[in-house]
């Protein structure tokens, strides 16, 4: 696995659970983990890998992908700052199920299964502290798959789209906001439950409304006061229907 290292440790006050150490416990995780610096194209860990540790991302964008036995894949979800890969693989003592791959240039602190398992055993804040953190993942999981049954396609495509902005270096001036996708279109598809076909659909759409023009995988936005107001009005509306 290609990766860019870091010698000097990460601060626990910048992980989610900084709150739940106590100033030994602080300086245990700051000589057990170590920041690593992640390039576009690179994996984390791959599915199938054996889990050494868990990582937290402290800035970037990261897709997890799983592939099949036939060596089909999809992406599942975007993982971004304040993310935490790993620790169910951790806390189950198992294999990695997917791939974590580096969509844009990504910092991320990692921490081995050993240094973290003896933090857990040491403090039990910190172990209630991954459990709310699995009970919001399966919350964002259930919004996720809710919002696919109750809000439309191109509402859906239209919040990724800004998120996905919010998370890369975009070039602006006085008329439009410029953009790369850092994931291709079949991986946006699956990440909104629909097929290739739909999507190419709503982009030519948006194009026909002016909203924002698609020249490969470069975005350009020629209002985004209009386009944000757009994504509002999809949020109203699935909040209506609610």
């Amino acid at each position: 696995m290609s990766q860019v290292c870091r010698s000097r440790g990460c601060s626990c006050k910048a992980t989610e659970w900084g709150h739940v150490l106590d100033e030994m416990d602080c300086e245990l995780f700051a000589r057990a983990s170590h920041e690593r610096v992640y390039e576009p194209g690179m994996n984390i860990f791959m599915q199938g890998d054996n889990c050494s540790g868990v990582y937290c991302i402290q800035s970037g964008l990261v897709g997890l992908r799983r592939s099949d036995d036939n060596g089909n894949s999809a992406m599942l979800r975007l993982s971004q700052n304040g993310d935490v890969l790993g620790y169910r693989a951790v806390i189950g003592k198992r294999q990695h199920r997917n791939t974590a791959e580096v969509l844009t240039r990504s910092r991320v602190c990692f921490i081995e299964a050993a240094r973290l398992t003896m933090l857990l055993q040491r403090n039990p804040n910190l172990k209630e502290g991954f459990l709310q953190r699995a009970l919001v993942d399966l919350t964002t999981t259930e919004t996720n798959c809710a919002e696919q049954m109750t809000r439309g396609l191109q509402a859906r495509f239209l919040h990724l789209l800004f998120r996905l902005y919010q998370n890369v270096e975009a070039q602006q001036d006085d008329r439009e906001h410029v953009f790369d996708l850092p994931v291709q279109r079949k991986d946006i598809a699956a990440l909104l439950g629909a097929t290739p076909e739909s999507i190419s659909r709503i982009i030519n759409r948006l194009e026909e409304q002016g909203l924002v023009r698609f020249v490969g995988r470069r975005v350009i936005f020629s209002n985004m006061g209009r386009f944000r107001a757009k994504i509002q009005i999809g949020i109203e509306a699935a909040t209506a229907e609610a």
